[in-house]
């Protein structure tokens, strides 16, 4: 059921006309097996109310993080992948064709307002708000979805718009580059990630060349695609390539924070809060302190932590490894503490304790809340492993904030600063799980690919694992992809999408940081 508020409008049009407008189309269409079905509506109180049939599915962002979807895991069955794939696109462009033949304009299309029903493959428009006829003036006000129009849509024919919309939400199926349009409105970022991320994912030539197809000629039969994808196959074209250093890109990273400086330009340079100013473990959050140490030396050293944090810390360490041990703990603030906050306390508690006579007993108590992560936490997946980002939810993160690398990370440091070895199966398991994250939806230290690589290369250097070089070569080399052009300076963009940054969490920092220490792979 959709309700619109009363008073609620744009300079056009109130929030019950276009409620009201999604119903006259779902009547419309109701013959229409794409489409939910119409089953009443009604005002209560000046709001207006429209219920209609649910659909089963899920939307474009869950579809494609779902690991079977991955072209990269070599244990799914390409063939079968390609034509669940196909069968998607098609139903897609098949519905959106079947509208075009009514007259009938789609208009906001994005990954939120398409469901995706994992069964059958069947596809469903579920947000009518704006659709309109194509015979009908343009709307003078008319709101889109941000990551899936750019610059050029609005001067576009009706259909012609729908059309380019279509190629950035096929684009969502594989990969987040549709939202570096909320930074770079040409769409070329876009663009030139999906190329890369296709290319070191071995996506199929044929879901790019659709995609350009509806990006660049917009006036393309959608008929034509639709024939073009029912007899294509799997191949890829992208020939292998000998992956070398990025010295050039480590020195426009580099030049770009110098010249930032120079110019006492701001590009979101955060400053560290290092000490927690709450007594509750749930309100406590290291992560700030966890990532200056990475920035550094990755050592606690005494001008970043009091005694009074010290105990802090120690204080947490005991707490969390007392309250895991509660049989209610879904009633505890340990159900929704974020793996994020338990990894940056671990990591900040490994660091002080070595600097300790007696650590037994703290080691005894960081191992205890490492089991419980592993009991309760950790997914494995089609052999690829993610840990959810809390105890109860359902989202998994391969991410040094919250997820693989993190918890790689705390192993590593175990074994290098204790001699801890019995994790040892466990570190390598995880690492080869690790590598098959080649180009996550960002470029970020915290949470994003410059992360993931700083653990691997922590990892290679402990376990002197050379297997695993080549996809390091391939990830180092993503960065450029991240990367925005701005008065002949590149910047990282953030991890939303919305800002070029220097910082070393999301920016040229913590990327040229691992750029560094990569070289070495690269000169064997």
């Amino acid at each position: 059921m959709k309700n619109a508020k009363f008073g609620f409008e744009d300079f056009e049009y109130t929030e019950i006309e276009k409620l009201k407008n999604e119903e006259r189309f779902l009547k419309i269409l109701k013959n229409e097996s794409f489409i939910p079905r119409y089953i009443d509506s009604f005002h209560e109180d000046k709001d207006y109310f429209l219920v209609e049939s649910k659909v089963q599915g899920v939307d474009v962002d869950t579809f494609r993080a779902l690991p079977r979807h991955s072209f990269s895991n070599k244990n799914n069955n390409r063939e079968k992948l390609f034509n669940t794939f196909s069968s998607v696109i098609i139903n897609l462009l098949r519905n959106l064709s079947i509208m075009h033949s009514k007259g009938i304009f789609l208009g906001d299309i994005s990954a939120r307002n398409v469901v995706i029903n994992l069964k059958t493959n069947d596809v469903y428009f579920v947000d009518l708000g704006q659709t309109t006829f194509v015979k009908l003036k343009k709307p003078n006000i008319f709101y889109r979805t941000k990551g899936f129009y750019d610059e050029s849509i609005p001067h576009l024919s009706l259909v012609q718009q729908d059309n380019r919309q279509m190629g950035y939400l096929i684009m969502a199926l594989f990969t987040r580059a549709n939202m570096f349009l909320k930074i770079d409105f040409t769409g070329n970022m876009s663009i030139s990630f999906l190329k890369k991320f296709a290319e070191v994912n071995n996506i199929p030539s044929i879901f790019v060349d659709i995609i350009m197809k509806l990006i660049s000629n917009p006036n393309v039969k959608l008929e034509e695609i639709i024939s073009l994808l029912q007899h294509s196959s799997d191949k890829v074209k992208f020939q292998k390539k000998e992956y070398c250093f990025p010295s050039t890109l480590l020195y426009q990273l580099s030049k770009s924070c110098l010249i930032s400086q120079i110019d006492d330009i701001k590009f979101n340079e955060s400053k560290y809060d290092l000490c927690p100013h709450k007594c509750e473990i749930e309100s406590n959050d290291y992560t700030r302190l966890e990532m200056k140490c990475m920035e550094s030396t990755e050592t606690l050293s005494k001008d970043m932590f009091n005694d009074k944090l010290s105990q802090q810390i120690l204080h947490d360490l005991k707490k969390l490894s007392t309250d895991i041990q509660d049989k209610n703990i879904e009633r505890s603030y340990v159900y929704s503490l974020s793996l994020g906050k338990i990894i940056s306390l671990l990591f900040c508690s490994i660091n002080l304790i070595q600097q300790t006579s007696e650590n037994e007993v703290w080691i005894c108590k960081i191992e205890n809340i490492m089991k419980f992560i592993e009991k309760n936490y950790k997914i494995n997946q089609n052999n690829k492993i993610g840990y959810k980002i809390n105890y109860s939810s359902t989202f998994l993160s391969p991410y040094l904030y919250d997820g693989v690398a993190g918890i790689l990370n705390l192993y590593l440091m175990l074994k290098e600063k204790f001699k801890i070895n019995e994790n040892d199966t466990l570190i390598v398991e995880l690492a080869h799980s690790l590598v098959l994250n080649l180009m996550p939806k960002s470029a970020s230290f915290k949470r994003g690919l410059a992360g993931i690589v700083h653990v691997l290369i922590k990892y290679r250097k402990i376990f002197g694992d050379n297997s695993i070089d080549e996809s390091i070569k391939i990830m180092t080399t993503c960065f450029d992809s991240y990367t925005y052009l701005w008065n002949d300076n590149k910047y990282i963009v953030n991890t939303h999408f919305s800002k070029a940054t220097i910082n070393f969490e999301e920016g040229n920092k913590g990327i040229i940081k691992v750029l560094k220490e990569s070289e070495f792979i690269f000169e064997g």
